[in-house]
C-alpha cells in the first residue's frame, strides 16, 4: 500500500514539488515559465457509490455557510421529530436521506449531519 498525502501518492506529490521548485528557479532567473499543474484524482466513483451528486454537495456547503452566518441556530428535538415524521411519509425519503436534496434527515442531535436540526434549512418540496 502506498502512503498518501492529500489525494495523491507520495511519489506524485514529490514529482509535483520538484516541478514547483524548477518553476520557481526559472522565475528567480528571470525566465518566463508556466506554473505546473497538478492532476487531481477522479473521485466520481466514490461520489456515485455514496449516491451524492456534485449539486447535492454544493447545496450542503451553501446550507452550512448560511447556518454559520446565522450564528449556528438549531431546532428543538420536538421540531426535529415533527420534521422527520413529515419526511418519513414522503416519496423521496429513503433510509434517513432525502433523495430530492440529498440531505440526511433524522433524529440525530448533530446538526452538521442532519438537515432537520438546522434552523436555517427548509424542505425543497415546501413540506416543512
Amino acid at each position: 500500500m502506498k502512503a498518501k498525502l492529500s489525494n495523491c501518492t507520495l511519489e506524485q506529490h514529490a514529482a509535483h514539488v520538484a516541478q514547483l521548485q524548477a518553476y520557481h528557479k526559472k522565475l528567480r532567473e528571470g525566465q518566463n515559465a508556466e506554473p505546473p499543474t497538478r492532476q487531481e484524482p477522479d473521485l466520481t466513483p466514490e461520489v456515485e457509490r455514496l449516491g451524492i451528486t456534485p449539486e447535492m454537495a454544493k447545496r450542503w456547503m451553501v446550507a452550512l455557510l448560511k447556518w454559520r452566518a446565522a450564528g449556528y441556530p438549531t431546532r428543538t428535538q420536538e421540531e426535529v421529530d415533527r420534521i422527520v415524521a413529515i419526511c418519513v411519509k414522503c416519496k423521496h425519503y429513503t433510509k434517513g436521506r432525502c433523495r430530492k436534496c440529498g440531505c440526511c434527515v433524522s433524529h440525530s442531535k448533530i446538526p452538521i449531519v442532519n438537515k432537520a436540526r438546522l434552523f436555517t434549512e427548509a424542505c425543497m418540496e415546501n413540506k416543512w
